[in-house]
Formats: C-alpha cells, sequence, structure tokens
C-alpha cells in the first residue's frame, strides 16, 4: 500500500488511526511538538533543531526520502506524531524522529502500536538500519524504545 497515493487511514489503539501528514496538519503539529517538549523543559526551536516538524516536504517527503504520520483520534482531533527519513550515515537507514503522543494518550499502547507501524513502513521502503535517539528525561520513550 503507498499511503502516499491515497487517503488511507492505519486504525490504532484508543480509538486513534495514523494517517499520512497533509500541509494543513503543519499549525497543529507544531503546537503539539512545542507543548511536548516544554513539558520536559526543551525549547522548540523552529529555526533551528525542530525546522524539520514544519517543512515536512522539505525534509521527510520531498525525493520520497522518508514519511510523517499523525495519529488521530476518530473525531479528528491530532494526539500525536512520528515520521522517519533518510540518515545521512549513507548505510541505507533511517532516523526515526518526532515520535510524540499528547500526555493523556501515552501509557494505553498506542505508542508501541505506532511504533509498529513506523518500523513497517521503513522495511517496506528497503531500509536496513534504524537510528533514533531521545532524551533521558523523556522517561516513557526510554522504557518503550
Amino acid at each position: 500500500m503507498n499511503c502516499f497515493m491515497d487517503s488511507s487511514y492505519i486504525e490504532l489503539p484508543c480509538n486513534c488511526r495514523a494517517r499520512i501528514w497533509k500541509s494543513e496538519d503543519r499549525e497543529i503539529v507544531g503546537e503539539i511538538i512545542k507543548e511536548i517538549l516544554e513539558s520536559y523543559g526543551f525549547p522548540f526551536e523552529p529555526d533551528n533543531t525542530d525546522k524539520d516538524a514544519l517543512l515536512v516536504e522539505e525534509y521527510y517527503i520531498r525525493d520520497n526520502r522518508g514519511e510523517f504520520w499523525v495519529v488521530e483520534t476518530h473525531s479528528g482531533r491530532i494526539v500525536g506524531t512520528a515520521a522517519f527519513y533518510e540518515s545521512n550515515k549513507g548505510d541505507e537507514s533511517v532516523e526515526i524522529r518526532r515520535m510524540y503522543l499528547v500526555p493523556e494518550m501515552r501509557g494505553k499502547g498506542l505508542g508501541k502500536a505506532l511504533l509498529n507501524l513506523i518500523e513497517q513502513r521503513i522495511k517496506a521502503k528497503g531500509y536496513v538500519k534504524v537510528y533514533i535517539k531521545t532524551a533521558s528525561v523523556m522517561k516513557e520513550a526510554c522504557i518503550m524504545y
């Protein structure tokens, strides 16, 4: 299934579904990522380290070098994100990025299901290595990875 070519959803736990990012998601996705980063004491830097979260077409979609997914409830509320793009290591690898869920959606199996989806998509694109990093203060992420 090429999810860029259709508007299909992937069902996830907690009455949620995942879909490929659309340009209309830019503002709300930026707000969610900003709130989550700030809740852990990190600044949101849209002109620096967080540029890719807003310039999704450039970093993830152009040249088909990755994918950016949003997680939404069945009512359409965006509650999370997950993405990957080709790494610059030159070893047929990708980096998993922007794996976020709003606090009330954590601890329910949604993150694991989302990570599984991203891993399936990475494998389908033929990548052989995956890199992921997180901050130690993001305890939930450290446990899941």
